[in-house]
């Protein structure tokens, strides 16, 4: 009896804009990690997508309390999809905007989890000023 493996494969790209503190912020700084765990939840129409992405601090060349602004995209992929290009819209599951970053540190284990929606949030929490008028149909 033959087995059919299944070793889904994940990567993500995170753009980082640095706190200037008091000065302005950093121009955003790109870095690739292979996360330890990744979770993409595919909502309704009515709700943003969300991510939970968790990494080794050791990856990260800086200290996440510098963190100002996010971004992140999720690639996942099987092995029978794999190529050396990743990084391609066929394998992107998910590109939005760090809403939390929680650092956990317990003995030697220090992990990261940035947690997030996709860009669908910035309509879906924008609230619609019922003062403005908007022309339809000729009338005002």
């Amino acid at each position: 009896m033959s087995r059919n493996r299944f070793a889904p494969r994940c990567r993500a790209q995170i753009q980082v804009v640095f706190d200037g503190r008091g000065a302005p912020n950093s121009k955003p700084f790109l870095i690739e990690v292979v996360p330890r765990s990744a979770t993409v939840s595919l909502n309704g129409y009515y709700e943003a997508d969300t991510f939970d992405l968790e990494f080794e601090t050791r990856v990260l060349p800086f200290d996440p309390d510098q963190v100002a602004f996010a971004a992140v995209q999720i690639f996942m992929w099987d092995d029978v999809r794999s190529t050396p290009e990743w990084a391609v819209e066929s394998n992107e599951m998910i590109r939005g905007l760090v809403d939390d970053i929680e650092t956990t540190m317990v003995g030697d284990d220090n992990i990261v989890k940035f947690t997030g929606r996709d860009y669908t949030a910035v309509l879906a929490d924008s609230e619609w000023d019922p003062r403005d008028k908007v022309r339809a149909g000729g009338q005002l």
